[in-house]
């Protein structure tokens, strides 16, 4: 049923697939981090924060996510439904608040996704 793997060679073609990809897009990575990191400090200072919660900075860093590295459609609603498999079990051991928040989440990815249908010039 399974076949030989050679791990070894697997583990060395996605080194080098990440290198690669880091390499040509180091630039988007240094403008995300650091985009993300003035989002991170924004909700701490005094009365910004009444503003600018704390899910509002994961939908803008996620927005800003997408926007930078031009994710796919189908990337992103992989992510939701993962999200929305997590929450089950969340909400079933009684966590109905954190189940709430992740579904948030959920409906904030969704939301991005229409917004990148809508962005996008292919269709």
């Amino acid at each position: 049923m399974f076949r030989n793997i050679n791990l070894d060679q697997f583990l060395k073609v996605w080194e080098r697939k990440v290198s690669n990809w880091v390499l040509k897009s180091r630039h988007k990575v240094f403008l995300f981090l650091f985009i993300a990191g003035v989002l991170a400090i924004l909700p701490s200072l005094p009365y910004v924060n009444l503003i600018f919660p704390r899910p509002l900075q994961i939908f803008l860093t996620l927005f800003l996510l997408l926007l930078i590295f031009n994710i796919s459609q189908r990337n992103i609603i992989f992510l939701a439904v993962i999200l929305l498999l997590f929450a089950i079990p969340v909400l079933l051991l009684g966590e109905i608040d954190s189940a709430d928040l992740i579904g948030d989440f959920v409906y904030g990815i969704v939301f991005l996704c229409v917004l990148k249908f809508i962005l996008d010039k292919d269709h």
